[in-house]
């Protein structure tokens, strides 16, 4: 009897250290997740907060965003532009759609990389790529990409329907 009692007060102890070395991987596992879920929300808001920067123009701020290589990454092509090449195209659609605007209608972030799916709108007020002035409003969609690091966006690959846009200003397909 004397040994069964010894036998169960071992089993109690072997089973509780088991449980509790269970429940610190559990717990360091969730923690894990629970640091890379507010990474990702860090990771939207800099997108988000980047965007609106590009919305109302202020370059300065979005500079701050990006990391000191960053770069763009344009429809298919396999080269990048920088920050300072973009600033002539952002002017660019800001002058001829002064009311240009990034609508999200998605994002979502994993790891560091956060995705975000857009509807452009905009009224064609002053010539756009020789384009004179129509005063359509345009919609188009785009997807992005972006590769966030140390909390700076790192890189961009954009896709945009400019094909839509073109068409929505008169232009044809040939």
């Amino acid at each position: 009897m004397k040994s069964i009692n010894v036998f169960i007060i071992l089993l109690i102890f072997v089973l509780t250290g088991m449980i509790s070395c269970n429940n610190k991987q559990t717990m360091d596992e969730l923690n894990k997740y629970q640091q890379k879920e507010v990474i990702e929300a860090q990771n939207i808001e800099l997108v988000k907060q980047t965007i609106h920067f590009l919305d109302i123009e202020d370059y300065g701020s979005m500079r701050k965003n990006n990391s000191e290589d960053f770069k763009v990454f344009i429809g298919s092509s396999d080269k990048p532009i920088s920050f300072d090449e973009g600033i002539p195209l952002f002017k660019m659609l800001h002058y001829a759609f002064p009311d240009y605007s990034h609508h999200i209608e998605n994002i979502f972030a994993s790891g560091d990389y956060v995705a975000v799916q857009f509807l452009f709108s905009a009224v064609h007020k002053n010539q756009f790529q020789n384009i004179p002035p129509t005063n359509k409003k345009i919609e188009y969609k785009g997807i992005q990409i972006y590769r966030i690091r140390n909390n700076k966006i790192e890189t961009i690959h954009a896709i945009e329907d400019n094909l839509t846009l073109m068409n929505q200003l008169g232009l044809e397909l040939k």
